[in-house]
């Protein structure tokens, strides 16, 4: 598995409940505050995928399950590299629009 994938499964349920819990709180539904699509299309905007490694047997674009992977795995990489600060996952989580 690659390291993206082991930071965003391992992250990934509390960086849903913490934006689920910031964006319920303004009474948004959970599928409006994350879900893959989303996160995907904000990884797209932003221009992440010019920055994801590819495989070389498998040109083109990345899938949209892979970006949200990534968005997700930075975010939690900088949870985890801040000590386990929701502050810093949140600074992270807001460049790229997540909670808005």
């Amino acid at each position: 598995m690659a390291i993206n994938s082991r930071i965003a499964a391992s992250c990934a349920k509390l960086f849903r409940w913490h934006v689920l819990h910031i964006r319920t709180s303004r009474g948004e539904t959970f599928p409006k505050a994350v879900n893959n699509n989303r996160l995907a299309a904000l990884g797209f905007a932003h221009g992440v995928d010019d920055l994801v490694v590819r495989n070389p047997s498998n040109p083109g674009s990345i899938s949209h399950k892979t970006m949200a992977d990534t968005i997700e795995a930075l975010v939690g990489a900088a949870f985890r590299d801040s000590n386990g600060s929701l502050d810093a996952a949140r600074t992270v989580a807001d460049a790229f629009g997540i909670i808005d």
